[in-house]
């Protein structure tokens, strides 16, 4: 910041007289003045000074001097003054005796009255050096004087001056978690203490006195020594270097409390030209040792029982036998709550659950629980408590549970179309909330309407918390409910009820008005009875019918009782009556389509309503008698059967109809056909007739009454058959014959008329062979009705025969199997089909193809259908046989001499009946 240059003059002689040398010479000091601290190193104080140092010391300048001993050494004077040794006229021109080439003051900048200064001088003063040579000397110089001219170049540099250390911060901690500057005998306390220079230079030393001046004193602890660097990388004390020391708090003990801390440190400047200074000491008071126990929480303890919804407050220790925390010196101070909503410990918990208030109750410590109406969690709510003596607290975080008592729900109204109907509108009556009410009597929008659509809402809610509340669920309740016929359907999640089709005819017949609804919540006593009462309208209905599906729908000319028809008919409305007709006279529509009426059906019908036909119109029932033979003679001819639709109608009061329709046949009785009189032969029998001759019978055109066409039948009495009105036959073998001759309609035949001849052996008309020969009596043609008696009486005779048998062989042989099923049953004048018509063993003697099959559907033991006339027998038609072949059929053998008397067929006489004709035998 200055440089300078100083030039001076040196003069120096030397003078020798005898043995002695005399050398004349000068000290030149370089001089430095400046303003200085004083004393008390302070600036801009009272004894501020000015202060200097000597830059230079002495120097002395010689010119082609050499001053030596006898032995050749330099004189003592000359060894202090050069460096180096010279030899003779060797001259030494500059020599700086000290070397010395800077110095330095402090000085700092100071506004006011004494800004910096300084000032620079020479200080020189006469020398003079004598010595006598002891060794002699080898010359004499002769007295000298020499002058040189010097200058000085000054260079000032200003430094800054060493600034002291700062002990910036003083903190303490311990591993007791609950204070930082307190702890117990085995707690760990840690001291940091903050360096800094603002010099950045590292400290010298760095002391600790706990307690000074307190008796307690301890000595000083160099932390440089006995703690570490926090950062060892750190070398950085502009800002502050941290250094740590540990203590244990039984070595510092309890007394005093607390203990004061002392820090302070010198540094270690790196300047030479610095001096090393101490930091002022800082203090510190908040380290505390404490001699007993810290709270703590106890384990194991119960924890809080779970409480119920809505019960009375509950008391709970947090001290003693069953509290939460203990105290070894039982020195609570208090407990309190933590209240995460104001984010402090309190005395007093708030939440939507419960109120928690801890105070101290009869002596001991104790939290009041109470719980907020219609609240609880299961889930279980946290609390935080802490208990806490004079230095140490203990927390300890639990849950409160509060089990549900279930709310029922609630009906908040019914809603119709856009309307509600609630306990404003003066509908809904919740004074019992378990069994709400709702009275739509008189209310039109909510009128039940037969078959006509209707739909509600039920309006309710859980009253349970908002987080607890569930969906509720709807459920119709039939046994709390009138007996509806049509139930509603209900939204099971949503309380919509709906009657899709309305209330049936039935329930407003039944005068139903009442609808109950279960709604629950699913919780426990969680469902409550909703109880509508309605209005309800009748709308007529049409009524109904039907044709019983068991109804014959076959009808017989002739048949008992006729056509008898009772339809059912109904109407759901209350108090309607009915009115029945049928389209007999005139037509009535079915399905939209006009069914004609049944005088127009059968238009060839003769009819009396007061006789034939007629119809109940209160009850429907209609008869018909269809026993006209003109029914079934149409224009196409005469038919068998004929179908007529019948139509039922009913009529209610209110107009309204319905049908209903049959398709009757009517099926025409046949009437058997007119029996023919007599049979005619040609030749007549009357004539002898032999083996060969044809025979040409026939019999007069029969008439059948419904018209049916009807076949003459021919049975020869010789196994042969025939058909046609007029037939031709040759016999091949002598005897009587018994020609049989009926008229089939294809259901009836007639009665059977026969005709008696003899067929002769041509050689009989010799009069040779038989001399006792009768004359034959003449052949007429008879009825076989004539031996009607006769046959009933063997009949009977033989039946009783055969019972007798059959008893008797039933006792005997009761183990004996049962004989096979006749094969051959005859109907006998009895009227009925039996198993006897033959003897045993007689059935197997039957030609092949011989034994008669039953009408379809009819078994040997089963009355027929159609009877013939008593004292008829029906045989079974025999095939045709042509003219040309007569005997068709082969007889089974019989002993010889043996032949039926009605019809001269070969048979046994042990048979019962004829197999040919079926006359009794015996």
């Amino acid at each position: 910041i200055w440089n300078m240059s100083l030039w001076f003059n040196v003069t120096w002689s030397t003078i020798s007289v005898g043995l002695e040398i005399s050398v004349w010479d000068w000290w030149t000091t370089i001089i430095m003045l400046w303003w200085g601290a004083g004393d008390d190193g302070q600036y801009d104080t009272d004894d501020d000074i000015w202060t200097y140092d000597p830059m230079f010391g002495y120097k002395i300048l010689y010119y082609n001097v050499y001053l030596a001993t006898s032995t050749g050494d330099p004189l003592p004077w000359f060894q202090n003054r050069y460096t180096q040794t010279g030899q003779n006229n060797q001259q030494v021109n500059i020599w700086n005796i000290n070397n010395r080439t800077d110095a330095q003051a402090t000085h700092p900048y100071i506004q006011g009255e004494n800004p910096r200064k300084m000032f620079v001088g020479i200080f020189t003063a006469p020398q003079k050096f004598q010595q006598t040579s002891t060794g002699g000397l080898a010359q004499v110089y002769a007295d000298y004087q020499a002058s040189d001219d010097y200058t000085l170049e000054l260079n000032v540099k200003e430094v800054a001056p060493n600034n002291p250390p700062e002990i910036s911060d003083i903190t303490v901690s311990s591993d007791f978690p609950q204070s930082d500057t307190g702890g117990y005998y085995d707690t760990e306390f840690q001291i940091n203490v903050t360096y800094m220079d603002e010099d950045n230079d590292p400290p010298s030393e760095l002391l600790l006195v706990f307690d000074e001046g307190t008796g307690a004193e301890t000595a000083p602890v160099d932390i440089l020594q006995d703690g570490d660097p926090i950062d060892l990388n750190d070398n950085d004390y502009t800002d502050g270097r941290e250094y740590k020391i540990t203590y244990l708090g039984k070595t510092l003990k309890d007394t005093p409390s607390p203990h004061s801390i002392k820090v302070w440190a010198k540094d270690d400047p790196s300047h030479p030209m610095k001096t090393a200074r101490w930091s002022l000491p800082r203090f510190d008071y908040n380290l505390t040792v404490w001699d007993d126990d810290p709270v703590s929480v106890k384990d194991p303890w119960a924890g809080i029982p779970t409480l119920q919804e809505d019960e009375p407050p509950r008391l709970i220790p947090l001290e003693g036998f069953d509290g939460a925390f203990k105290d070894p010196e039982n020195r609570f101070r208090g407990f309190n709550i933590w209240d995460p909503t104001n984010e402090t410990w309190a005395t007093d918990y708030f939440s939507e659950l419960m109120h928690i208030n801890i105070s101290k109750i009869d002596g001991i410590w104790q939290m009041n629980i109470m719980l907020n109406e219609n609240q609880h969690s299961t889930a279980g709510e946290p609390v935080t408590l802490r208990a806490y003596d004079d230095h140490s607290w203990a927390v300890r975080t639990t849950r409160v549970y509060v089990n549900p008592v279930n709310d029922p729900p609630k009906v908040l109204g019914i809603k119709i179309g856009s309307n509600t109907y609630d306990e404003d509108t003066g509908e809904l009556d919740n004074t019992d909330p378990l069994s709400p009410v709702v009275h739509f009597e008189g209310v039109e929008q909510a009128k039940l309407v037969e078959d006509q659509f209707f739909e509600f809402e039920i309006i309710a809610e859980d009253t349970d918390l908002e987080e607890e509340r569930q969906d509720l669920e709807y459920d119709f309740e039939t046994g709390l409910s009138s007996p509806w016929k049509e139930l509603p359907s209900v939204g099971y999640n949503t309380g919509i009820v709906t009657l899709e089709n309305g209330i049936s005819n039935d329930d407003v017949k039944k005068k139903n008005n009442k609808m109950a609804f279960s709604i629950s919540d699913r919780g426990t006593d969680g469902t409550i009875i909703l109880t509508i009462y309605f209005d309800v309208e009748n709308v007529n209905d049409p009524p109904s019918i039907t044709i019983p599906t068991t109804t014959p729908r076959q009808y017989t000319q002739y048949q008992a009782g006729g056509i008898r028809i009772k339809p059912i008919a109904s109407d759901i409305d209350p108090g309607d009556s009915l009115t029945f007709s049928v389209n007999f006279e005139d037509p009535l529509e079915y399905d939209g389509e006009e069914v004609d009426s049944i005088v127009d059906q059968l238009p060839n019908m003769e009819a009396r309503k007061d006789i034939d036909w007629g119809v109940d119109t209160n009850t429907g029932e209609f008869w018909f008698k269809p026993d006209d033979q003109n029914i079934w003679n149409t224009s196409s001819g005469w038919v068998k059967s004929i179908e007529i639709t019948l139509v039922f109608e009913v009529r209610d009061k209110a107009g309204a109809t319905a049908t209903d329709k049959i398709t009757l046949v009517l099926n025409d009785l046949n009437e058997e056909p007119e029996a023919p009189s007599e049979i005619k032969a040609d030749p007549d029998p009357s004539q002898e007739i032999y083996v060969g001759d044809e025979i040409t019978f026939s019999v007069d055109e029969v008439t059948d009454p419904d018209g049916d066409k009807v076949t003459y039948k021919w049975d020869f009495g010789d196994g042969a058959t025939g058909e046609g009105r007029t037939v031709t036959h040759t016999y091949s073998k002598k005897g009587w014959k018994t020609v049989q001759m009926w008229v089939e309609d294809g259901q009836f035949e007639t009665d059977r008329i026969n005709l008696r001849l003899e067929i002769l052996e041509k050689e009989d008309t010799n009069g040779g062979g038989n001399n006792n020969q009768q004359t034959p009596t003449t052949p007429s043609s008879t009825s076989s009705s004539d031996n009607t008696m006769l046959y009933v009486i063997l009949g009977v005779v033989g039946l009783l025969v055969v019972i007798i048998v059959i008893v008797i062989f039933f006792f005997a042989l009761r183990k004996k199997e049962a004989p096979p099923a006749q094969q051959y049953p005859m109907y006998d004048t009895m009227g009925a089909y039996g198993a006897q018509g033959l003897p045993p063993g007689q059935e197997n003697q039957l030609p092949p193809g011989a034994a008669p099959e039953l009408p379809p559907g009819q078994d040997y033991y089963q009355q027929p259908d159609q009877l013939p006339p008593a004292g008829q027998e029906q045989v079974q038609p025999q095939t045709e046989a042509p003219a040309a072949q007569p005997e068709t059929q082969a007889q089974p053998e019989a002993p010889a001499g043996s032949t039926c008397p009605s019809c001269g067929a070969p048979v046994d006489p042990s048979w019962f009946l004829c197999p040919n004709c079926k006359t009794p035998l015996q």
